[in-house]
């Protein structure tokens, strides 16, 4: 899928991971990543518009003029309807989250088009999805069949990894003065940002030069007198988000529901403590190198900070806790896995690095 015209960085990245990595495996393993594209006419609709007439109409048209292939790996939920028109022996489809229809109450709309999409489940060879939790969801929301549900934890990329930072980076949006930096994602409403506004706004009490550093664009900010503590950050190669995990002091993560958290797990493998919302999907990527609290406890959330930031003890526990938690998000074992599921890893030799 063309997640570039999509806006959907995320799902992009995803699927550039894996071809990257299935390359590594073995020479004779052919594997390509169909990229479709909107056809310059329907530039004149609104960007909604044009996306719901292109991911409903067009690209299945341009899908189903592809040769066949052993193995279509439709990397994202949304596109489940696509299956028809896929020409492949084996059909595999990867759900991320449910969120659409999990939260539909709390925001008060009807996702039909998501809803129509994910009753195609079913006609995959193979479900993979990223966690307990979204398995559980899957079993309870939609009509998949348990025996077709496989988890696969998601391992974050080499770059975070890399403990060879630049220390400086973060000096191009903050001072070094900087007291307690922490790092936050506003991307859709059910992160919370707004606990994440008022925990800062609090520990700016005790911590005069405290500051949040946010992954993006920040909506409908009602904490006029705080700006100058809410750092925007610009879109950024994989290498320096490492720099700038590694750089703050934490990341803050209230939201109300994940289907993964990723951004937990970037965190994991850069070492930085993570303090988040005590939700299920969360707590089973984290484990005990997690830090919880309910998603509208501000009073803990700050509790937990401080501690963090003034226990040294505590900080050294979390960083230790953290090393030994990301070893069960191995990529080597990721990657067998998945091969098992495209049904060609009794023919391959796993030759990654």
């Amino acid at each position: 899928m063309n997640y570039e015209e999509d806006f959907r960085n995320s799902m992009n990245n995803y699927g550039i991971d894996h071809i990257k990595n299935l390359k590594k495996i073995h020479k004779h393993l052919k594997v390509s990543y169909f990229k479709p594209h909107l056809p310059k006419y329907l530039n004149f609709l609104p960007y909604l518009w044009r996306m719901r007439v292109a991911r409903y109409f067009f690209y299945k048209l341009q899908i189903k003029s592809l040769p066949k292939v052993d193995v279509a790996h439709v990397v994202d939920h949304q596109y489940a309807h696509i299956v028809d028109n896929i020409n492949a022996k084996r059909k595999i489809i990867t759900v991320h989250d449910l969120q659409p229809i999990i939260l539909q109450k709390r925001y008060n709309r009807n996702p039909l088009l998501f809803k129509y999409s994910i009753r195609h489940l079913n006609l995959f060879n193979k479900i993979i999805t990223i966690s307990n939790k979204s398995k559980y969801d899957l079993l309870k929301y939609t009509n998949a069949k348990k025996n077709k549900i496989q988890v696969l934890y998601q391992p974050s990329q080499d770059e975070f990894n890399n403990k060879n930072f630049n220390k400086k980076y973060i000096q191009r949006y903050i001072n070094e003065n900087r007291s307690i930096k922490i790092l936050t994602y506003a991307s859709a409403e059910y992160k919370n940002f707004d606990t994440s506004l008022k925990v800062l706004s609090r520990l700016s009490k005790k911590f005069p030069n405290s500051c949040i550093l946010n992954f993006g664009k920040i909506a409908n900010n009602p904490y006029e007198n705080m700006k100058n503590k809410i750092i925007e950050l610009p879109f950024m190669s994989r290498k320096n988000q490492n720099n700038i995990y590694r750089s703050a002091d934490c990341l803050l993560f209230p939201s109300f529901f994940e289907g993964y958290g990723l951004p937990c797990v970037e965190a994991m493998n850069s070492n930085l403590p993570v303090i988040s919302s005590n939700i299920p999907s969360i707590k089973e990527i984290m484990g005990n190198a997690g830090i919880y609290c309910k998603p509208l406890d501000v009073e803990c959330f700050v509790k937990k900070i401080t501690k963090l930031i003034t226990n040294n003890k505590f900080y050294s526990k979390k960083k230790t806790q953290l090393k030994e938690r990301k070893k069960f998000f191995d990529k080597r074992k990721y990657y067998k896995d998945l091969l098992k599921i495209y049904g060609v890893w009794s023919k391959l030799i796993l030759n990654l690095k």
